[in-house]
């Protein structure tokens, strides 16, 4: 099965950029609410962000203040309720401790998270791992 990656987070840097070209995805390999949506209607794009969620693999969120993120916010909570793995990148000096209950592995920095994925690539392990149908948490490594 393909793996799908659906990118939440803010709008305004390019850590979208780092986290694709770092983990050497293509187009088909990620949704990107920022690309694919028309902005400006709220129910359109609510829609087809949360029609994305459903066919992804994973969320990987990134949270830089936690004031201005509701929408990652909502993404997030959606995704656990709906059982998708979540990966969460929270660079704020105290990470919101709800939000790191619903993941299933927390990174202080997009660069943290990129080393992560790459020594998980190195050695041959995918991204996420886990029984279909369960949550679970990933330990450290």
């Amino acid at each position: 099965m393909k793996e799908l990656y659906y990118l939440a987070g803010g709008f305004y840097s390019d850590w979208r950029a780092r986290i694709i070209v770092g983990m050497g995805l293509k187009d088909g390999d990620y949704f990107s609410p920022q690309e694919h949506n028309d902005q400006r209607a709220a129910l359109t794009f609510v829609r087809d962000d949360l029609a994305a969620i459903d066919h992804s693999t994973a969320v990987i969120a990134r949270f830089h203040s936690a004031h201005a993120c509701r929408g990652t916010a909502a993404e997030v909570g959606y995704a656990f309720a709906t059982s998708k793995p979540i990966l969460l990148i929270i660079e704020e000096p105290v990470p919101e401790l709800f939000l790191v209950a619903l993941s299933q592995r927390m990174f202080t920095s997009v660069d943290a998270f990129l080393e992560w994925h790459a020594g998980r690539k190195a050695r041959g392990l995918p991204v996420i791992s886990r029984p279909k149908g369960k949550m679970i948490h990933v330990p450290n490594e």
